[in-house]
């Protein structure tokens, strides 16, 4: 039973507090993974704020919505992010401690802790300023023209060091020439035979939801067609 209220806790919360100055360096948004009690290591969206010198930060998880920390500081290069709860069990504190690298990557561990301060639970928590953790699988993309919307599939996969790509719709198959990760946008790329090419750059808009736009370039680099695009993981 105490795995599940740790697990609940890990993604739960609510409120702020003052941001500490050079609070700047962590605000934005980051992907974050940690491991649960029971050995899994799961992705989260973790959004750092500065609302009028209040730091909030807001969790996001796949299957939970998104919830904003009880307590958070930025002091000295270490996130601090807090939340209380209680169970039958008793009251107990959950939260993260991490240090932030300069070159954004925020590494520390997760915990629980009793009403006494002892900590009951440990684990590693890490997080980084780029999509790479969350983009492989299949995603269903809608992307729109002046006068219409197209649908397809890409699924994306890890090959060596980076990223491909196989984009599949009703009675074609592709595989596109370039997937790559710039922080939190994906970038695909593919030529076409005439020497013009296809680019999308997306954004993470949610866990589980790209949205950007893509562009037809002609061979000089012109823009001669373009429109909105978004992309939804597939369960």
């Amino acid at each position: 039973m105490m795995k599940r209220f740790l697990l609940m806790a890990l993604v739960l919360g609510a409120g702020a507090c003052m941001a500490e100055e050079g609070a700047g360096e962590v605000t934005g948004k980051w992907i974050s993974q940690f491991t649960t009690p029971d050995g899994r290591v799961l992705n989260s969206l973790l959004s750092i704020e500065d609302r009028d010198g209040d730091l909030t930060v807001r969790i996001e998880t796949k299957d939970r919505p998104t919830r904003e920390m009880d307590d958070a500081s930025y002091r000295d290069g270490v996130l601090k992010i807090r939340r209380e709860f209680s169970n039958d069990q008793g009251a107990f504190t959950i939260g993260v401690e991490a240090k932030y690298d300069g070159k954004g990557e925020l590494d520390g561990k997760w915990f629980v802790r009793n009403e006494s301060g002892e900590t009951l639970r440990s684990e590693n928590w890490k997080a980084g300023r780029s999509i790479d953790p969350v983009v492989t699988g299949t995603w269903r993309v809608t992307a729109s023209t002046d006068d219409d919307t197209h649908e397809h599939e890409i699924r994306i996969r890890r090959e060596g060091a980076g990223l491909a790509a196989t984009v599949e719709g009703e009675d074609w198959t592709s595989e596109l020439d370039k997937v790559s990760v710039e922080k939190l946008d994906l970038i695909l790329e593919t030529d076409m035979d005439s020497g013009s090419s296809i680019h999308v750059r997306a954004s993470l808009e949610s866990l589980g939801v790209l949205k950007g736009r893509w562009e037809l370039r002609d061979p000089e680099g012109g823009v001669s067609a373009d429109g909105d695009w978004k992309a939804e993981l597939e369960e």
